[in-house]
């Protein structure tokens, strides 16, 4: 890297998880000592740790502890309890599906944040319009339902995802999807933050990018905006569609990122032998919308990189 120009600490490395974090601050370690270029200053994040590091440095009224699971789920139960209170309330919660868990509400919560849902700001009509159309808001909508019915699932949904938030609020905590989805609006809402962390970082360098989501790829490429994005992955090892996740932004990057991309593809495969290599391949063929690319086996006697 900085034989090349590039220096470490103007650098920002970004993935999904923290054992991909610890495997590529490793490498990148060993690599910069053996440059003698310092690397203390050398930044490698999840995506989630750098928004909360972005709220505790620059937004400190939005920095607030992550609540555990446990306890979103009694605030959900919380939420049905008084969906019941009222009348039009407990329309509301009978048009429920009765078998739903706590945990698929949570769960549903952090597609809508990743979705670019935000419940302090949802347009009703959008959030109806995501309803209707997304395949994990099917299990909402009982067979044969009729429009009144919808629209009070509709109903019920949006309000438990905006009393969540105030609920949040109240008890000083934000959820894990919450480190993104609050320092992207900041962000957004401050010209002058948004500008000092854009002039820190000459490369953005994102890892495993087939599984990037909207959420995701509105706050990377704000921050990359000025800087040079350097991604990698693979669209046909995107399995995370369930999250939100979405190949689109890998195989349509420049229409997305509206400005040139170079693209350089890898096409030996070290990790396989040529049988798994050939019978992946026939079947990943299968796919209408992927990009296309020739994988070779590894070369014999190497070994693969985990």
């Amino acid at each position: 890297m900085q034989k090349k120009g590039a220096r470490p600490e103007r650098i920002l490395c970004l993935t999904f998880d923290n054992s991909a974090v610890s495997a590529l601050r490793e490498k990148v370690m060993e690599q910069l000592s053996s440059l003698a270029a310092p690397h203390h200053n050398f930044a490698i994040s999840t995506l989630n740790a750098f928004g909360f590091r972005l709220l505790r440095e620059h937004f400190p009224s939005e920095h607030k502890p992550i609540i555990e699971q446990s306890r979103i789920w009694r605030l959900i139960k919380r939420l049905k309890d008084t969906l019941a209170l009222s009348a039009e309330g407990q329309k509301r919660l009978d048009a429920l599906p009765a078998s739903l868990r706590y945990r698929f509400y949570s769960e549903f919560f952090g597609l809508l944040k990743n979705s670019l849902f935000d419940p302090r700001a949802t347009a009703p009509q959008t959030f109806a319009d995501f309803m209707l159309t997304n395949r994990s808001a099917e299990v909402f909508f009982q067979p044969g339902s009729t429009s009144e019915q919808k629209r009070f699932v509709i109903q019920a949904v949006l309000w438990m995802f905006k009393e969540y938030e105030r609920l949040l609020q109240r008890e000083q905590r934000i959820d894990f999807d919450d480190q993104k989805l609050r320092a992207l609006k900041c962000l957004e809402a401050s010209p002058n933050v948004l500008s000092l962390i854009q002039r820190q970082f000459d490369e953005v360098i994102v890892d495993e990018f087939q599984d990037v989501n909207e959420l995701d790829f509105a706050l990377v490429s704000l921050i990359a905006q000025k800087a040079r994005l350097v991604i990698t992955g693979d669209d046909d090892q995107a399995i995370y569609g369930f999250r939100g996740c979405t190949p689109r932004y890998i195989i349509e990057l420049e229409k997305h990122l509206g400005r040139d991309v170079e693209s350089f593809e890898l096409k030996r495969n070290y990790r396989c032998p040529r049988n798994i290599v050939d019978h992946a391949t026939r079947l990943i063929r299968h796919n209408k919308w992927r990009m296309h690319s020739q994988i070779r086996e590894r070369p014999p006697g190497r070994i693969g990189l985990g």
